[in-house]
């Protein structure tokens, strides 16, 4: 009886770990999240910018999520819980970019397309 129940107990824990680990490898795709989607284009040439790094914060995050835009200057940030976030973009001999206020909604893609200026490029604001 005593080999039995220590068998039973085992596939029991077995059971649970199998369970636990399954739950937490799909967290990352849970029902109920957003997903951020864009390219990065060089505002001088209107060409893709590929390697951008791709910084999103909130507050509905723990830490940031990064990104970095392939070949044709597109990212994809999926998994993210609803709520408002930043957006921060950076490559070298580019200026920085950066958007707040982007509100994710849950099961919805939102695509954010952005062009980056050059270090070089000077804009002109006119004030009328």
């Amino acid at each position: 009886m005593f080999a039995w129940f220590s068998q039973r107990a085992a596939y029991g824990l077995l059971l649970a770990f199998i369970a636990v680990v399954g739950a937490s490898s799909d967290a990352k795709a849970q029902v109920g999240s957003g997903t951020l989607v864009g390219t990065v284009k060089d505002a001088a040439t209107q060409k893709a910018v590929s390697d951008v790094v791709i910084t999103v914060t909130s507050p509905a995050l723990q830490g940031e999520e990064i990104a970095v835009t392939g070949a044709n200057g597109d990212f994809r940030v999926s998994g993210l819980p609803p709520g408002e976030y930043s957006i921060r973009m950076d490559k070298e001999s580019y200026r920085p970019y950066s958007r707040a206020g982007v509100r994710v909604r849950a099961d919805v893609t939102l695509r954010v397309d952005t062009q980056l200026l050059p270090e070089g490029l000077k804009t002109d604001i006119v004030v009328i």
